[in-house]
């Protein structure tokens, strides 16, 4: 594989990879501001108008964001600004529509899960426009590859939204948290259009083309379809616990998931860098190379996540005390599943973008449609009957049939992994969490034990952690070669 496309690769993970790390912590710290500054009641509630405004983005977005990426990586800069131009003209539009319905009949949905978000419709729309902006851009940055700046559009809303928590600790309910989302948006879009200011330089109406704005179209159509269907299965379970349950559910299960979320955008840090540089191994139609760069993403990803997976298995209630406080112990069993779910999650979105990349945009759509329809019937059964971990086993079913779906679509176009050897860590996974299981998860001697067993059964079994190591080995040696001789 070429140096010079794995040096890039490289860079890339790491300048978001350390950005993501910031972002992590500075988002660990709101979390623990909240769960002990805001009510349950009201940071239920506030979940569930995040979802709302999830929801909004995702129809308002129309798929453009992807496409976006796709399509100003590795092309000049006339088709750049004409692929641009038209996804603006499109999301202006889609923005607009959207915004104007939900304005009409904000309160009639809203009411149907709690009619206390009945008076905050106008500050949702508002975080709806701010933060589809954001995503627009962002994407921008991903797509022209200044991964550098998207750390710091990362950290500059997450370090800012902790700073705002800070200085109205005293007044915090959701009015005051969705004014403080509302700030720490707007800061990073200003910066975003900073970072963007030479690709945006004589950016006109003029730079509109019906042949771009087609071509972006066709690509962005099943892309919104599967956006929508991914919401399906990502948020569906906080209006299903609103409906059936109560804000306090919503509350502790939008908690329990905060670890894994946090752990999922570090993960994004890799798929950003993934994306654009697998689609152009594709695009160069160098398919062994980039099939190649799939199994080991799939490998040593996995097996980094089922480590953290176990650490969160063996030390769920000392997780859940430290981070959330006493009041939210309940929730250390979700939490564990939830990780569990996670590493189901990033092994299927990285076969999902690999079947992108390789140009089958069509794929998300069908999986996602048979995924979430598994979610979501599945949880209206199990939430009723389990409450809100009736949710954590409906996202485990759901992510469990797309990465089979996923699996056998790649099969078909001839790429596909090889499913035992991304699997493997999951198999000494088991084991593990069976025996502190047994063992009534009290000796913290067993669980370091345990901890010991998978990492050492991974170096043995996995060919690929020992050539992880022995790289890291050698590029240690190189870089204190180059100190001596210094």
């Amino acid at each position: 594989m070429d140096k010079g496309f794995l040096s890039n690769l490289l860079k890339g993970m790491l300048s978001t990879s350390f950005g993501t790390g910031i972002v992590i912590f500075f988002h660990f710290l709101s979390v623990v501001l909240m769960t002990r500054l805001v009510s349950k009641e009201d940071l239920g509630l506030y979940f569930l108008a995040s979802a709302s405004i999830n929801l909004l983005v995702n129809l308002g977005g129309l798929g453009l964001d992807l496409a976006l990426v796709r399509f100003v990586s590795g092309v000049d800069a006339q088709v750049r600004r004409q692929t641009f131009a038209s996804v603006i003209a499109v999301r202006a539009l889609g923005l607009m529509t959207v915004g104007v319905v939900f304005y009409l009949a904000g309160e009639l949905v809203l009411s149907f899960f709690d009619q206390r978000l009945d008076p905050y419709v106008f500050l949702i729309i508002v975080l709806f426009f701010v933060n589809s902006l954001r995503e627009l851009f962002l994407h921008l940055i991903q797509g022209i590859q200044r991964f550098k700046q998207y750390a710091v559009v990362q950290i500059l809303s997450a370090s800012s939204r902790v700073i705002l928590l800070i200085v109205l600790a005293g007044s915090l309910d959701l009015a005051t948290l969705l004014h403080i989302d509302i700030v720490a948006l707007c800061l990073s879009l200003l910066f975003e259009l900073f970072v963007a200011r030479d690709f945006l330089k004589g950016l006109s109406v003029r730079s509109l083309s019906r042949e771009a704005l087609g071509t972006v179209s066709r690509f962005s159509a099943p892309l919104y379809f599967n956006n929508l269907l991914t919401f399906a299965y990502n948020r569906s379970s906080v209006f299903l616990i609103g409906t059936f349950l109560t804000p306090i559910s919503v509350a502790a299960y939008g908690i329990a998931q905060k670890i894994p979320d946090a752990c999922m955008r570090l993960f994004r840090s890799f798929i950003v860098v993934y994306f654009p540089n697998v689609s152009e191994l594709f695009a160069q139609d160098k398919r062994p190379a980039a099939r190649k760069v799939m199994n080991h993403s799939l490998i040593l990803t996995s097996t980094l996540i089922v480590f953290v997976v176990l650490i969160t298995f063996l030390l769920r209630e000392e997780i859940a005390v430290l981070m959330f406080s006493e009041e939210y112990a309940e929730i250390s069993l979700a939490l564990a599943f939830l990780m569990l779910n996670f590493s189901l999650h990033a092994i299927s979105n990285v076969m999902g973008y690999s079947l992108v990349s390789a140009g089958n945009a069509m794929a998300p759509v069908r999986t996602n449609v048979v995924a979430s329809a598994v979610n979501i019937g599945s949880g209206i059964v199990l939430i009723q009957r389990f409450g809100y971990m009736g949710a954590v086993y409906a996202l485990l079913l759901m992510n469990i049939t797309s990465q089979i779906l996923y699996y056998l679509q790649l099969r078909r176009m001839g790429i596909a992994p090889r499913a035992f050897h991304y699997l493997r860590p999951f198999l000494l996974l088991a084991p593990a969490i069976g025996i502190d299981w047994l063992l009534g998860g009290r000796s913290f001697i067993v669980k370091a034990l345990l901890i010991v067993f998978y990492v050492a059964s991974s170096v043995l079994v996995i060919g690929e952690i020992r050539e992880l190591f022995s790289s890291a080995r050698g590029y240690v040696n190189r870089l204190r070669m180059h100190g001596e001789s210094a």
